[in-house]
């Protein structure tokens, strides 16, 4: 590595796009898209591949995981997430769509979507989800 030694070198961005039967998960890290049933099984894999373990002694964990409102199919993801005190932001699907044009991205796929939310990560700053209190369930 030829960064300073920070704590950001290990972080890396993350988007998932979420669709009713499958979520694809895009990191800036690997470049590699991550495809899984949007179910409870598929959400438990995106959490362990998420959780910082560590990798030729190294640990690294996500900086921000980028998902967009997709009118609740995003919950049980979202709140998978946060259970597992990752930084996960919940965003508007029109600021995306707007921010990928203004990247010239104009294509519109799943995996393209994915990557697109790990630019939005990158560039937007999202604010952060916070776990919910147990009289807002």
């Amino acid at each position: 590595m030829t960064h300073s030694a920070s704590s950001s070198d290990s972080s890396y961005f993350v988007g998932i796009d979420v669709a009713k039967a499958k979520l694809d998960l895009a990191r800036s890290d690997t470049g590699e898209i991550l495809t899984v049933g949007n179910d409870p099984q598929g959400i438990g894999r995106i959490v362990d591949s998420l959780r910082g373990v560590p990798a030729e002694g190294k640990a690294s964990a996500p900086k921000i995981i980028v998902i967009e409102s997709t009118g609740g199919l995003e919950r049980p993801l979202l709140d998978a997430l946060l259970e597992a005190d990752l930084p996960v932001a919940l965003v508007n699907p029109r600021n995306v769509r707007h921010f990928a044009m203004g990247i010239g991205t104009l294509a519109k796929t799943d995996l393209i979507d994915a990557r697109v939310l790990v630019e939005f990560a990158r560039l937007a700053s999202p604010r952060l989800a916070e776990k919910r209190s147990a009289n807002q369930v």
